[in-house]
């Protein structure tokens, strides 16, 4: 990671874009992006409560493939080494999704809600829009414009 950037700045100012754009020129790999993540969820979460279930280690195998293969140049898309959450009502298979039920505690579905499927297909590079169903390159950079966050902020 480069010298004087903090977690902080990393976590809360820099755009998806603008993280993406990090990783393909190596300023920062998948894993130390990962590391900041965590880190912050770990300093925030006990006060604020919002990371129910973590699945650090799907995060960090998921995380070593990416950059394994941007090693290599290759580039699963545009959330390529990109860690994300996802919220306890949308259904992941594997991981406990309560939706903030109690009945619900231990309820761990074995299939991903189409939310998740469309989302890992575009972070597993998927080139056919019909089966991401979403443009996420599209969508980034509309919400980027949107915050008034760029990838060169």
């Amino acid at each position: 990671m480069e010298v004087g950037i903090s977690d902080e700045i990393i976590t809360t100012l820099w755009s998806a874009t603008r993280l993406e754009a990090a990783i393909r020129s190596r300023q920062l790999s998948s894993r130390e992006l990962l590391a900041a993540y965590q880190r912050r969820v770990e300093a925030l979460n006990p006060r604020i409560n919002s990371i129910v279930t973590s699945d650090d280690a799907r995060a960090h195998q998921a995380t070593a493939r990416a950059d394994g293969l941007g090693a290599r140049g290759r580039w699963l898309g545009p959330l390529h080494g990109l860690p994300f959450t996802v919220k306890d009502a949308i259904e992941t298979a594997g991981l406990r999704s309560t939706g903030g039920a109690p009945e619900l505690a231990s309820h761990v579905p074995d299939t991903d809600a189409p939310a998740i499927s469309r989302l890992s297909a575009v972070g597993e590079g998927s080139d056919d829009p019909a089966e991401r169903g979403i443009s996420v390159a599209a969508s980034l950079r509309r919400a980027d414009r949107q915050h008034g966050c760029h990838a060169d902020a």
